[in-house]
């Protein structure tokens, strides 16, 4: 999958990387002798945190402009979630999304 150079210990995973049928990151020391025969190891818990129910109440009374509040419920599990991110967009898989605020 990777190797870096001693003196180094991070290694970034790509996005979009197929975690199927994987489950564990390994990771072996090496030398040009031998590799190590039992690695270090890493159980991989890849989770995904959606908001659901996204309304908006507009108060702005004039066409073609917004104010207001959007308003969802947060994901089921939150232990990950930093943030929430809020767009506007043309579609609502997120097509020409612009950041509000």
């Amino acid at each position: 999958f990777g190797q870096v150079a001693e003196g180094t210990n991070v290694l970034e995973v790509s996005a979009e990387t197929a975690l199927s049928p994987f489950s564990h990151f390994l990771v072996y020391t090496a030398s040009s002798l031998v590799e190590q025969s039992t690695p270090g190891n890493h159980l991989i818990h890849d989770a995904q945190a959606l908001v659901r129910n996204v309304n908006y109440v507009g108060m702005d009374l004039d066409l073609d402009e917004l104010g207001g509040i959007v308003l969802w419920q947060p994901p089921l599990h939150t232990f990950r979630v930093e943030a929430y991110v809020v767009y506007l967009a043309t579609s609502g898989a997120g097509k020409h999304r612009s950041l509000i605020g």
